[in-house]
């Protein structure tokens, strides 16, 4: 049976999450947290959490997928989780390559997911997602503003977080139950469709610091990322961090 477990707080949903795949878990079980204290993204940047504000949960997917698939559980992530903040707040979203949703041109939401193999043998994908929900500018640090914002500023109104949950919760089980049946490819052109880089002037940062300037040209049917620098060379991006080059 799915469990749906809710706790006040926590340093990271994620971390909850892989204690209890050490007991009796089934795919859908979740960890959501009222405040999240240490909340994680990609490369160990931080999520900006507020108690009460924000969506911070956990959701324990089992299976059988190769961790190179991990990815592409990421880009089906994003585009659930972008999908339901487009109809919720009637704005349009776009995503970020791999795992930002944006609105109004700024991150309101991120994805992280994490591969754990239980004391069973079992694989399984945790698929920890942060929303800023009900967050004012007041909410969030000064030196964030230009670049973060929440569904509720854009909005002007305030939204019930626990039903934002359910709908998240829901689609994702249903997204995935697609992906492993029929693969990446009933997605990809939802995710083009709102790619927040492609044409753009763009700074990729490697996982060894090296920076490459270039223009995006889109995501690829495998779901790396796709670069050309300004020599000409094309870059096929499947780690690092890729963000709009500073005008």
């Amino acid at each position: 049976m799915t469990k749906i477990i809710r706790i006040k707080e926590t340093d990271s949903t994620n971390k909850i999450a892989k204690e209890h795949i050490c007991k009796d878990v089934t795919t859908g079980t979740a960890i959501i947290s009222k405040d999240q204290t240490a909340g994680k993204g990609r490369l160990g940047k931080s999520w900006v959490s507020v108690s009460g504000k924000g969506l911070y949960c956990s959701i324990i997917i089992e299976t059988g997928c190769k961790r190179k698939e991990l990815s592409l559980i990421t880009l089906v992530a994003g585009l659930v989780v972008a999908s339901v903040i487009e109809r919720i707040s009637g704005f349009n979203t776009q995503l970020k390559w791999p795992n930002d949703i944006i609105l109004a041109g700024k991150k309101c939401a991120g994805i992280l997911c994490e591969a754990v193999l239980s004391e069973q043998g079992r694989d399984y994908v945790i698929v920890g997602i942060g929303i800023n929900i009900n967050l004012t500018l007041e909410d969030i640090p000064s030196n964030l503003q230009q670049k973060t914002t929440s569904v509720a500023i854009e909005s002007s109104r305030q939204f019930d977080i626990n039903e934002i949950f359910e709908r998240v919760h829901g689609e994702l089980l249903e997204a995935l139950d697609i992906y492993y049946k029929s693969g990446f490819d009933q997605f990809i052109e939802d995710w083009r469709q709102r790619d927040f880089l492609k044409g753009k002037t763009t700074c990729w940062c490697t996982v060894t610091k090296d920076v490459v300037l270039g223009r995006a040209v889109g995501l690829a049917d495998s779901g790396e990322y796709h670069i050309i620098d300004n020599n000409g060379k094309l870059h096929k991006v499947l780690s690092g961090d890729i963000s709009q080059a500073e005008k």
